[in-house]
């Protein structure tokens, strides 16, 4: 990377041959990919790597171990306490409740029964109970593999799916066709007997004529579960489950099977550019703030679509060096409005006494590395008027210490390992990306009649955050699945030679 914060994309003069307009913004492309570098390097350097950060759904949610005991692990930077009721415990309310962690995380671990077997039964129904402040909630873990409703109930509430039998596939991922013929297909609405149809009809019944017609690819929509019906798939609640709507999470897994059998590819409609306002039975206030894995601004929320949009990124809290003790109390007021602050950094403060000031390793160091700076916490008005710049006498190991206080990435692993977990769960051959284009730009692509000119593409209505994403989830998709198709469908007409 230079020192003005921008690094030539490799085969930058190769693209040039396509397209010789492109160099007009190679510093535009380069800050872009400096971006994207940056974060790639930071996941190796400190998230164990893109293979471990991108398997979020093997350590986080509700898992069986392989002992028959049970973990559950969550991220709820904003939340006081978590419990886990349902089934299992007769619904006892705080019979079971988490361990905080460091950095926003919770774990629960569940012994087996005296007989060894698992504590809680396959299709028990589960609730996590989140407490904040006064207020408690009963809400769906946002990892759930399987949410469904009772008769009783129009609440979906999450599943503890552990069947004793579960499906084997018999045939394996297509390799992807030298040119897709797609057939965009929901799997609820293609029976003619005026009903929701089920994965298993569609797996006899509707792939067949599929083929028969000459299609190579079908491209699935409304699979991710989702509580109304009548979105078409497209306000998500729970990221991890398929609909249940159409059957349980095996027989979609027999239906991907039987495309496999016949030939056919099959990709998956993903929605990551927003989610659902439920809160419920859904992703939205899961921690109990409006914050999490939203932006908990106004960019927290889409207008139009009546949804929650996501933050791709990470905040940069802007921490003072020192911190004079006669406003510690004040201090941690203002941190306790921003849960991503991990707790070493209270502990550091709570630890102030009359006589001392603590420094704090700066941030700029790290700073000047991060290229987004919209959601900055401030604390200026802490500083001691007399403190000096302590940079110098910072150690190694305090800049990691505060590298992983500042930076989070847990939206960018849920949503990265979203992808993964449709592949390796469901054996998924590629993705259709919906609604890239509300996520590439600040405007939504809402009144902005776009013409094709780069410099709209190129311009300050592009969110770097969310085409960081994109450009994330692309690399690693192609990275560990040489045959996968991704697709993002962007409703602006832009030249070709931008895909």
């Amino acid at each position: 990377m230079s020192n003005n914060g921008h690094c030539r994309p490799p085969q930058f003069d190769v693209l040039l041959k396509f397209d010789w307009y492109l160099v007009h913004f190679e510093r535009e492309i380069s800050r872009r990919y400096a971006v994207f570098k940056d974060y790639l390097d930071r996941i190796e350097q400190h998230e164990g790597g893109l293979d471990k950060f991108t398997k979020g759904y093997e350590y986080f949610g509700i898992k069986k171990l392989p002992n028959n005991g049970v973990k559950c692990y969550e991220w709820a930077p904003g939340a006081d306490a978590l419990y886990l009721k349902g089934d299992f415990n007769g619904w006892k309310q705080k019979e079971f409740p988490y361990k905080k962690l460091e950095f926003g995380r919770w774990e629960l671990e569940l012994p087996p029964k005296p007989d060894g077997s698992c504590p809680i039964d396959h299709m028990s129904v589960l609730k996590v109970v989140v407490k904040k402040g006064d207020n408690e909630y009963d809400k769906l873990s946002p990892w759930a593999t399987y949410v469904n409703r009772t008769k009783e109930n129009v609440i979906y509430h999450q599943i503890f799916y552990n069947p004793p039998n579960p499906y084997k596939f018999q045939f394996n991922r297509v390799k992807k066709p030298r040119a897709l013929r797609i057939y965009e297909c929901h799997v609820g609405i293609s029976s003619w007997e005026g009903k929701v149809a089920d994965y298993r009809h569609f797996a006899d019944n509707i792939i067949p004529r599929i083929v028969k017609q000459g299609y190579n690819s079908i491209q699935l929509m409304a699979v991710m579960e989702h509580v109304y019906y009548a979105s078409f798939g497209y306000q998500v609640t729970s990221f991890f489950a398929a609909s249940s709507r159409y059957g349980p999470p095996d027989d979609l897994k027999y239906m991907v099977d039987k495309a496999h059998e016949k030939g056919i590819y099959v990709l998956l409609d993903i929605v990551h550019s927003h989610a659902s306002k439920n809160t419920v039975d859904g992703l939205n206030q899961w921690d109990g703030t409006n914050g999490c894995y939203f932006h908990d601004n106004y960019r927290g929320f889409h207008d139009l679509w009546d949804s929650r949009m996501f933050n791709y990124t990470d905040r940069v809290f802007m921490i003072p060096t020192s911190i004079d003790p006669r406003y510690k109390d004040k201090f941690l007021e203002k941190l306790g409005t921003m849960p991503d602050i991990v707790e070493t950094v209270k502990t550091l403060v709570s630890n102030l006494n009359d006589q001392s000031q603590i420094i704090i390793p700066t941030p700029a160091k790290i700073k000047k590395k991060t290229e987004n700076k919209r959601d900055i916490g401030s604390f200026n008005d802490f500083i001691p008027s007399s403190s000096e710049d302590e940079e110098d006498q910072i150690e190694p190991e305090d800049i990691n210490i505060v590298n992983k206080a500042l930076f989070r990435m847990e939206t960018l692993r849920f949503l990265l390992s979203n992808l993964r977990w449709w592949i390796e769960e469901y054996n998924f051959d590629g993705f259709r990306f919906d609604g890239v284009t509300s996520m590439m730009y600040h405007s939504h692509g809402l009144g902005h009649g776009f013409s094709g000119d780069y410099n709209e593409y190129y311009g300050l209505n592009t969110d770097t955050e969310a085409l960081n994403y994109l450009t994330l989830a692309n690399y690693m998709l192609h990275k560990f699945y040489p045959d996968v198709t991704t697709i993002a469908e962007s409703r602006v007409k832009i030249r070709d030679t931008d895909y």
